[in-house]
């Protein structure tokens, strides 16, 4: 997965839990440990790939942009905040 960065554009299916996750961030209620649990293959790993890209973006917006430098090192696996 290094080089390809997971953003909430490439998740399907997880609406409902995108929202949560961003709302609790923006209401400073997000907890401090986060259990993405479910079936296999479901794509939990991909949206908590999104999401952490999303926190680390620099520029703010309702996904992670994939332009700035925070983006290019979660991409890479090399964001020192983000490990897989």
């Amino acid at each position: 997965m290094p080089g390809e960065l997971a953003t909430f554009a490439t998740v399907r299916g997880h609406d409902a839990a995108r929202d949560f996750l961003c709302r609790a961030f923006e209401n400073d209620r997000l907890a401090h440990a986060l259990l993405f649990a479910g079936a296999e293959g479901i794509g939990k790993r991909k949206l908590a790939r999104a999401f952490a890209a999303w926190l680390q973006c620099d520029a703010r917006a309702a996904d992670a942009s994939g332009e700035c430098p925070s983006c290019r090192q979660v991409a890479a696996d090399s964001h020192p905040d983000v490990k897989q």
